[in-house]
Formats: structure tokens, C-alpha cells, sequence
């Protein structure tokens, strides 16, 4: 039986299957596990979406009221060891990462280390200057809202993406880079024409830059930094951002599908890790929402400010761009507004958000899925939240 037949006769079984009240949620069993309500429909729907988009693996939350209120795992992790998902288990996180790169800088910011309107250069060991446009400084708030015009060259980053972690570091990459002298520099390439503040344009190395400037100001490897001031405090467990902080085997393997066949991917990682590299499960993710959501605190860690979460959800250069805050940006699912970050890579693809009401959704694939995949998971999603 093909794996994709099996999703499907699940989808059947779990379309059958009546919609009971959910019990109070979440509740935990004797062992002190967290048990999360049943939710038949949303399963018959993820599952019908993973037959249809070939999606061999996911792990879902619902966040709501301040707290994660529903998860789960569904299809494999790794489909040779016939490993299955759970909430916990550890994704590839794709460009959802850069979530966490702003909270680390805002946090940062906040201990008065930075401003975010101060020249980078004051801080960084290298210099960065826009060869079109030397004579503006470039912000913190400019990385993170990607305004800087630091370009991503594809010729060089595709290049630099190896089996399992990088050797080449975050700060020598950063240097080579965007420096002159630089083994990886190309002026033409590595920056947009339209200069400092030109235009919006996503940038992959812009957010990288932001992390290693964590590293410069807090004089702390950048992951470090994260795991002390974030994954730590909010309990996030089995995340990381290098492969070497996981048991290899628990992690879920990258697929592509074609050839009526998923084709599995080696864990892969490159030097401008911050921008894509997290690993994580759904339900440490939902952890991190729900701080952000609750205005910067979980429980007793305090991550940040009230006035930090509030100005990282505000368009900063609205005349270029209307919905970028800094990393955070606005979309529809289904025409409700959501605020979020997505991510896809190879062989991964992921998303989380939340609405104006603090109802939010983590969805974590190790495929691709179709167009629509997504959007109409978080669709129900968000259907089924009214229910908890």
C-alpha cells in the first residue's frame, strides 16, 4: 500500500467519524502528558489535504486564550523508518525562523545594548556599505523590516548549502559576503539598485545580518543567545538551531515529491543559518506564538515588552510596503487578517500565525504541498478553534 493511499483511507475513516464536544482542554493523563481534544473534522480535512498535496508528514497547534489548546501529528516523520509525528517532533522550520531573530534583536534592544534607528556599523567588526547608496546607514529596524537593500544572491547562497551543519561560520560568511575583499562579494549582486530604504524586498542575508549583529552587540554566539533569552524561558525543548543539537533520527526527514514518489532529502544547513535554519516541534512553536500573542509574556518568562510586540506588528515604511512589520507581516486566510510569518525550503514547509482576537495556528510539513495546502488547513483550523 502506498503511503498516499494510506492518508486516504484514513481521511475516509476520519470524515466518518461524528464531532463530539470537546473535553476541557487541553487536560493531562496519569503520567502527567498533555492530553488535547479531539477534533474529527479538522483531522478528516488535514488529512484529505496531506493525500492530496503529497505531504508525508505534519504536526498542527491551535493556540487560544493564552494558551496551546489543541495539537497534533499526522502521517511520517521519516517514512523508512516509518517514524510517525507527533507535536513534538522536530522540523526544519524554513524562514519561520526569522521570527525568532527579531524577537532575539528586539530583546536585545531592549536591554538599551542598540537602538534600532543606530548605524549597524557602529556596532558590527566589519564594515557594511551599500555600494549604490554609501552615504546612508544601515538600521537594525532596516534589517528587520527588509529595507536595507542587501540582495539575495542565489548564485552564492544556493552554493553554500552542505549535508548537515555548515563549517563555514555565521559572522565569516556575513563578512565575506557584504565586505569588499569578501571570497562571496559581488556589489551588483549582493545589493538591490534602488539603495538604502528604495524598496521592500525580502531579504534572506539581511535577517542573517541581524543575528550576527545579536552576536557582535551581546558578545554571545548568536544561538546561545537564543537558547538562554528564549527557547530556555519559554520551555521550548529539543530546539535548536544546528543538526549537532539533535538525535539525528528523531528528526523529520525533507521530501520532495515526483515521480508518483517522495524522494527523501538529506538534513542539510548553511552559514546564514538564522534565516531558515530552526529546529523545532509544533508544540514548542505554539509556546513561542503564544508569548507573542500575549503581549511578549508565557507564564512567568517575560520575552518582551508590550511595547516591543506592538511595534514589531507596525508597517515601519508603509509608503513602501503596508503589512511588513519587523520580520512579523499581515495576510488573509480566507479573509480574516492574520499575522504571521511562512516558510518554505526544501523538502520543508511551514507556517504560523494569529488573528485579532489571539487565536492562532503552527503548521509544520515536511513537503511541500499544492498552492493552497496551507491556507486551507489554517483554514479549518481557525473553524475549529471556535470549538475549544
Amino acid at each position: 500500500m502506498s503511503r498516499s493511499i494510506l492518508l486516504l483511507t484514513l481521511t475516509t475513516t476520519l470524515a466518518c467519524a461524528p464531532d463530539m464536544p470537546p473535553e476541557e482542554n487541553p487536560t493531562t493523563d496519569d503520567s502527567g502528558a498533555v492530553r488535547y481534544p479531539d477534533l474529527p473534522t479538522l483531522d478528516a480535512v488535514i488529512t484529505e489535504e496531506m493525500s492530496a498535496g503529497d505531504v508525508p508528514g505534519l504536526a498542527a497547534c491551535i493556540i487560544k486564550d493564552g494558551q496551546t489548546a489543541w495539537c497534533s501529528g499526522y502521517g511520517y516523520a521519516n517514512l523508512q523508518s516509518e517514524l510517525t509525528v507527533t507535536p513534538t517532533t522536530p522540523f526544519m522550520l524554513a524562514s519561520t525562523s526569522k521570527t525568532i531573530v527579531g524577537v532575539a534583536l528586539m530583546h536585545l534592544a531592549e536591554t538599551g545594548a542598540i537602538g534600532l534607528d543606530e548605524p549597524i556599523n557602529d556596532h558590527l567588526d566589519f564594515a557594511v556599505t551599500h555600494p549604490e547608496d554609501p552615504g546612508t546607514d544601515i538600521t537594525a529596524r532596516m534589517l528587520l523590516s527588509h529595507t536595507s537593500g542587501i540582495d539575495d544572491n542565489w548564485n552564492v547562497m544556493s552554493a553554500m548549502v552542505v549535508d548537515g551543519d555548515s563549517p563555514v561560520s555565521l559572522g565569516a560568511f556575513m563578512e565575506g559576503y557584504l565586505t569588499p575583499a569578501g571570497q562571496w562579494y559581488s556589489a551588483a549582486q549582493n545589493f538591490r539598485s534602488e539603495g538604502v530604504t528604495g524598496i521592500t524586498e525580502y531579504s534572506n542575508i539581511g535577517v542573517a545580518l541581524a543575528a550576527y549583529l545579536v552576536e557582535a552587540v551581546s558578545g554571545q554566539d548568536f544561538a546561545d543567545y537564543c537558547a538562554q533569552h528564549i527557547f530556555t524561558p519559554l520551555q521550548m525543548e529539543n530546539t535548536g538551531w544546528h543538526l549537532a543539537d539533535f538525535d539525528e533520527a528523531t528528526v523529520a526527514v525533507p521530501y520532495e515529491w515526483y515521480s508518483d514518489d517522495w524522494h527523501g532529502l538529506s538534513h542539510y544547513g548553511y552559514p546564514d543559518y538564522p534565516d531558515g535554519g530552526l529546529r523545532t516541534g509544533a508544540e514548542p512553536l505554539s509556546r513561542f506564538l503564544t508569548m507573542f500573542v500575549s503581549d511578549g509574556t508565557l507564564d512567568s518568562a517575560e520575552i518582551l515588552s508590550p511595547e516591543s510586540v506592538a511595534e514589531m506588528q507596525q508597517a515601519h515604511y508603509p509608503g513602501l510596503h503596508s503589512t511588513q512589520g519587523l520580520i512579523w507581516y499581515d495576510w488573509t486566510v480566507d479573509g480574516t487578517t492574520v499575522t504571521g510569518h511562512n516558510g518554505g525550503d526544501y523538502g520543508v514547509s511551514t507556517e504560523m500565525g494569529f488573528t485579532a482576537d489571539g487565536t492562532g495556528f503552527v503548521v509544520l510539513m515536511n513537503g511541500a504541498g499544492q498552492n493552497r495546502t496551507l491556507e486551507n488547513i489554517e483554514a479549518a483550523m481557525l473553524e475549529a478553534a471556535a470549538s475549544l
